[in-house]
């Protein structure tokens, strides 16, 4: 169940979207939340995205800040938006042969206003740099048996 002033503000965030042109453009005649499993950098890897248009991934992203290019640039280093934004494209690219473009749509909850993003290839280059290091941590540590800094690994009975 949601609240009233829940709905009255879904109301005026779908309002906000179905205004944006770009962003009713980029989610007709596609498919919402596909799933995606491959193999990167030698690691399993599944993604999910939003919405899948073609060659484009589309992400909407809700956020309690405005929809500025200041507030979201803040909003994608702060949660490494660039990391995911890079993992889906390669992902994707890989899977069917075809360069993939990423946009972000975003929500302001607090001033009712969606704005859309393209990556940048700067953007991209960025997160792939994080995603490519994450994932050979990752595959370091399942060789290792290491979990943990600073040379603490867990404890296991025999």
């Amino acid at each position: 169940p949601i609240s009233p002033s829940q709905k009255q503000q879904a109301f005026y965030m779908a309002e906000e979207f179905n205004k944006n042109p770009y962003a009713s453009e980029l989610t007709i005649n596609g498919e919402a939340e596909k799933t995606l499993c491959v193999e990167m950098e030698g690691v399993k890897v599944k993604v999910r995205a939003d919405y899948l248009q073609g060659n484009n991934i589309i992400d909407l992203k809700t956020t309690g800040y405005g929809t500025s290019l200041e507030e979201v640039q803040a909003s994608t280093l702060k949660w490494g938006y660039d990391l995911s934004a890079a993992l889906y494209t390669d992902a994707f690219t890989q899977y069917t042969g075809k360069e993939h473009a990423f946009y972000f749509i975003y929500l302001s909850k607090k001033f009712n206003s969606c704005e859309v993003f393209k990556a940048s290839d700067q953007l991209l280059e960025s997160g792939r740099k994080k995603y490519k290091e994450a994932l050979q941590t990752l595959k370091n540590n399942r060789e290792s048996g290491r979990w943990y800094n600073k040379g603490i690994q867990e404890l296991t009975l025999p």
